[in-house]
């Protein structure tokens, strides 16, 4: 299985790393398991996922503010 570290996903995603971190952080995606020096190790898993809350995001007029919604939680 391939993994990913915080920044290849950024990087796949097209998005800043701290971004990555917040999704993990608000449950968007599935908990990281992590290295013994604390560094995420992602999955396809986990990229397939953020790539899918990106697009819900871009949808949000559609889906009557998706992300108010989210956030407010």
């Amino acid at each position: 299985m391939k993994t990913y570290k915080t920044a290849e996903v950024a990087s796949i995603i097209g998005i800043h790393p701290n971004t990555v971190r917040l999704y993990e952080k608000l449950g968007l995606i599935p908990r990281v398991k992590r290295q013994e020096n604390g560094y995420r190790i992602f999955t396809e898993k986990h990229v397939e996922q953020m790539k899918l809350a990106r697009l819900a995001f871009k949808v949000e007029l559609i889906q009557n503010g998706l992300r108010k919604k989210w956030f407010r939680w």
